[in-house]
């Protein structure tokens, strides 16, 4: 993270903490509490630069492009696809993935630097002093890259939902603790702290725009997309727009089971502050929907909100000790390069550190990419979402005794 103001850098961001910056406890009656932000600077000079997170982000997400808006058939993982083992939902095919099996311990030390980094930038810059838009980027991307770093301590782990709180107002203080590991997570700006779930809540509650709940990473298949790369003030909207349309077209955002719309439970993340109606949804989705979504919208007449998969978003659902059709040898085909100097990172971090756009990471990302792709032609065409059910049974194994009926 580099602070500039005009074209003038200000030094002092890469200082490392000497203590554990992130920590599952309780504060305790001494401990000084963060307090985010309640102002910002129109046409403010500072702006922040990712180019550290950008290169972890290049590294460890693939992404496997955009939803058919079909759902993917439950059957038995064939050689070469056993990345599908254990996730028995529709969704299975869909959402970026991050290939949490491959990192290593300095992996995990590179992300930590990163997370300390961006914790230490108020200490240079009041955040009061950036733009809104600026501080919203901030905010994304510390939440973002703190979800990705708890949840490779975790790893190997399938179910990530279970990590979070289903209270969600919970968030809202110190004194109701959330029940969700995740939730809790302490994070530390200028040594006072605050949580995972405050930092969540402080978007929610300070910008206006819905689109907001689309930067939100949460671990697990059933969100919204986890980008390539970080983001960035003057591009924030911009981007959201993108992963708005990108979830808002997919099985993992909307279903039309008959009359029923069928939408995922991380619109509750927007409920009742953002979309405060049924009305309101409609409309939002509708801004973002395809031509052929926006025909099944037209016809629905009441909103569910039960759709969710909340497997982790890595190549084998949690389970990489039962899988054999990867490279074994992974490591020494992505290796950093001695010879290779990208960034000037230190070597002993591991891969995915410096080897963004190197051409041998992004062969074996490709090769993955097509495993994807093979599995989706695979995938029925001629059944549609909407005519999967004509019921609002959510029993999953009646479900698929109507899909089987329909083909």
């Amino acid at each position: 993270m580099i602070l500039h103001k005009s074209t003038i850098q200000i030094v002092g961001i890469m200082l490392l903490a000497s203590t554990l910056f992130i920590k599952q406890s309780r504060a305790s009656d001494c401990e000084q509490l963060y307090k985010f932000p309640e102002s910002y600077k129109n046409n403010s000079p500072y702006v922040i630069r990712y180019d550290d997170l950008n290169e972890i982000l290049g590294g460890v997400v693939l992404n496997i492009g955009r939803s058919l808006h079909v759902h993917a058939q439950n059957k038995v993982s064939q050689t070469g696809t056993k990345f599908r083992r254990g996730n028995q939902k529709s969704t299975w095919l869909e959402s970026n993935r991050i290939l949490y099996s491959h990192f290593t311990e300095g992996t995990r030390s590179y992300i930590k630097e990163i997370i300390l980094r961006l914790q230490r930038v108020s200490q240079e810059v009041s955040l009061d002093q950036f733009s809104k838009d600026e501080q919203l980027a901030y905010w994304l991307n510390l939440h973002n890259i703190v979800v990705i770093y708890e949840v490779s301590k975790r790893y190997p782990i399938t179910d990530i939902q279970k990590l979070y709180s289903s209270d969600s107002s919970c968030e809202t203080t110190l004194k109701n603790h959330c029940a969700g590991e995740l939730d809790q997570t302490a994070i530390f700006i200028s040594g006072q702290r605050t949580s995972l779930g405050q930092l969540r809540r402080h978007i929610l509650e300070n910008w206006s725009d819905p689109l907001v709940i689309y930067g939100l990473y949460m671990g697990y298949i059933g969100g919204p997309n986890i980008r390539e790369s970080a983001y960035k003030g003057k591009t924030v909207w911009e981007q959201l727009r993108s992963n708005a349309e990108e979830f808002t077209n997919s099985i993992r955002g909307t279903q039309i089971w008959g009359k029923t719309l069928r939408i995922s439970e991380h619109y509750n993340f927007a409920a009742p502050q953002l979309l405060a109606s049924e009305g309101e949804i409609y409309a939002h989705l509708h801004r973002y929907a395809d031509r052929k979504l926006k025909g099944w919208l037209e016809k629905a007449e009441r909103i569910k909100i039960t759709v969710q998969d909340g497997s982790i978003n890595d190549l084998y659902n949690g389970q990489p000790y039962i899988l054999l059709d990867l490279p074994e040898a992974v490591g020494d085909i992505i290796a950093p390069n001695p010879t290779i100097n990208l960034r000037n990172y230190r070597q002993d971090y591991g891969a995915f550190t410096d080897l963004a756009g190197h051409p041998l990471l992004r062969a074996f990302q490709k090769g993955l990419q097509k495993k994807f792709q093979r599995q989706r032609l695979n995938v029925n065409p001629n059944v549609k979402i909407e005519e999967v059910s004509h019921g609002d049974t959510d029993d999953k194994s009646k479900d698929n005794n109507k899909n089987q009926k329909k083909q």
